[in-house]
């Protein structure tokens, strides 16, 4: 009797194939989606802060905040506004940018006092020029609501711009973007009561910003001893740049005044 024909059994399939060109294809999925967002995505964070006052550490509300985001070529990604309220507190949402390789500069956030024309509502670093054409307030007293004025303020968190001149006490870079504490630095009589403040670095800045704000408040006196006043107030200054601008915006308007007056006295002793 023949034996009965064997049938070689099947081979089982090699399911790793299968799993291993599934993993491929996910890491190659992953790899695409990382280069997309690298090269598209930009992202700014959300940001919460509060606003308080260098001296007496209370919130200041109704100072207008302004944030910018920027690429390496200073272009604006994106420009977003809000107003403290009465505890002193911000917030901005988080948002995303899809703009193909570029980089992200960084983001700032501007404080200014609405009552202080110094300075523009947004941009990043404050500059020289800023502070040439300001319009410094006269009185450097409280409103007659007893509300102090303040002096404006960028904060950086990013790459700094290494061409731009500012001034570093208006220009600080920001710590991590919530729970936030920006310190306004007020404008004061004495810029001795700076000593009030107990951080060494701030009460500094607070002295050198009060010391330019007295020499610009007496921009409108006509008298040669404002001037004298304020060419010594502007030596003060730390630095050659800060007192030249100091001086050279003092003089300015000191002598347009002068001119509107038809002080030819004074003009000729300049």
């Amino acid at each position: 009797m023949a034996a009965p024909l064997q049938v070689p059994g099947r081979t089982k399939p090699r399911r790793w194939l299968k799993y291993l060109g599934v993993s491929v294809i996910v890491f190659a999925l992953i790899i695409v989606a990382a280069m997309f967002t690298l090269g598209f995505v930009r992202i700014a964070p959300p940001v919460a802060a509060q606003v308080v006052d260098a001296v007496t550490g209370k919130p200041v509300p109704g100072m207008n905040i302004c944030l910018q985001a920027q690429d390496l070529g200073r272009s604006l990604l994106e420009s977003k506004t809000t107003t403290t309220g009465g505890s002193g507190r911000l917030f901005f949402t988080p948002s995303v940018h899809t703009e193909f390789l570029r980089s992200l500069r960084g983001y700032w956030i501007r404080v200014t006092d609405p009552a202080v024309p110094v300075g523009a509502a947004c941009g990043a670093d404050i500059n020289f020029s800023e502070l040439n054409n300001g319009e410094w307030p006269s009185s450097l007293a409280p409103d007659g609501n007893g509300r102090s004025k303040y002096f404006p303020v960028a904060l950086l968190r990013g790459d700094a711009d290494p061409y731009m001149s500012y001034w570093g006490a208006m220009h600080r870079s920001m710590d991590f973007p919530i729970d936030l504490r920006i310190v306004l630095i007020p404008f004061l009589q004495n810029p001795e009561d700076c000593k009030q403040i107990a951080d060494p670095p701030l009460a500094q800045d607070c002295r050198q910003l009060n010391v330019y704000a007295a020499a610009m408040s007496l921009r409108t006196n006509l008298n040669l001893e404002s001037r004298t006043r304020a060419e010594a107030l502007c030596s003060e200054l730390p630095h050659p740049t800060i007192s030249g601008t100091c001086e050279g915006s003092f003089l300015r308007v000191w002598l347009q005044q002068q001119i509107a007056h038809g002080n030819i006295e004074a003009l000729r002793n300049h």
